[in-house]
């Protein structure tokens, strides 16, 4: 009789944790700030538009990037573009008095894209860190890693699979069940108001952040141990390159820890708050500020110096110069300067 009981009991609570994660929760309007929807959209329009314009000035860079970088640019172009859909559909109400919604293509399209691209984002980071790891292992050891190649290959293509596949699951959610679909009570952007979707997104993010986190360590380890090989006066510029290129992976890498926790949040809830979206929008600022502030861009947008540099150096597109293969299959960072030899590795 104990037995059944407690079969009996286990039985409801799944079909009650069922229920409640196809329960619709409704909007929690007194999170609507104008301010605070202003800020988010200016925040995504700065991490879109610093985005596109860093991937166009690195065409004219003499420094040469792997498509990893390209990747990661390109997910916080979509990502920001995601999240402002709303604003360029002209759907924006900061007086939170509009009866008329949105319209339901409109906000169930954008409900499954905001919901797939945060899982874009972090494959994208884990793409970026791999490479890192693969370009430094290689330039440490002179050797590629095991099974480099296939690694290669599945980061790059890692995360538009996530974003596909979630915003598709997304979709079919919000199709299902057109009721959930709805503009967040904040007023930013459209969700759905089943929990199921928001915690298939943060786990997905949790998950392939996870060995972002481990990779770092190995890359703190490695430069640790190694540092005074970037410390030798005799290390090539293409070396120097790659060591600024690990360290502003790892500053950026702060953001992809609170991003790794905030994904553990959303697991558990819906309504996060105005504030938090704040905070998230912040994100891809950060990437743009992190990774457009290299010197090679900078210089490139200095354009009044070009002809006045002592250095044989150009700004030309990669295509125009003959550039070096870098060790990596990943072609980790590589610039036009002449390459020296690596020094010999302590005993």
């Amino acid at each position: 009789m104990g037995t059944f009981s407690r079969s009996f009991y286990n039985e409801e609570t799944v079909a009650m944790s069922e229920l409640e994660d196809f329960a619709n929760s409704p909007p929690d309007s007194s999170q609507h700030d104008p301010s605070l929807i202003i800020l988010f959209l200016v925040l995504q329009l700065i991490g879109l538009i610093g985005s596109i314009v860093t991937v166009f000035i690195a065409r004219f860079s003499c420094v040469r990037r792997h498509l990893a970088w390209y990747n990661f640019l390109a997910s916080w172009i979509i990502s920001s573009l995601s999240y402002s859909l709303l604003l360029f559909a002209g759907q924006i109400d900061l007086s939170g008095d509009k009866k008329s919604g949105v319209p339901f293509g409109l906000c169930v399209f954008q409900s499954s894209v905001v919901y797939a691209a945060p899982p874009l984002t972090a494959a994208t980071m884990l793409g970026m860190v791999a490479q890192i790891w693969f370009g430094a292992h290689s330039m440490l050891f002179n050797k590629p890693m095991v099974a480099q190649k296939l690694l290669t290959q599945i980061v790059l293509i890692l995360p538009y699979i996530l974003f596909i596949g979630i915003s598709a699951e997304a979709l079919a959610f919000g199709l299902t069940h057109p009721d959930s679909v709805r503009v967040t009570g904040s007023g930013m952007y459209c969700n759905s108001g089943l929990t199921i979707p928001g915690r298939i997104s943060a786990g997905v993010v949790a998950v392939v952040l996870l060995p972002v986190v481990i990779i770092e360590i190995f890359i703190v380890t490695s430069l640790r141990k190694y540092w005074s090989i970037f410390k030798n006066p005799d290390t090539s510029q293409s070396r120097i390159n790659m060591l600024s290129m690990m360290i502003r992976v790892l500053l950026f890498s702060v953001f992809g820890i609170l991003a790794l926790g905030l994904s553990v949040f959303f697991f558990f809830t819906i309504h996060h708050g105005a504030a938090l979206n704040i905070v998230i929008a912040f994100i891809p600022v950060m990437a743009v500020f992190t990774f457009a502030s290299q010197k090679d861009l900078l210089d490139v947008w200095m354009f009044w110096k070009w002809r006045k540099k002592e250095s044989p150096i150009e700004f030309l597109h990669s295509t125009d110069i003959d550039i070096a293969k870098a060790a990596s299959t990943l072609e980790s960072p590589v610039s036009v300067y002449e390459e020296k030899a690596l020094p010999s590795l302590p005993d």
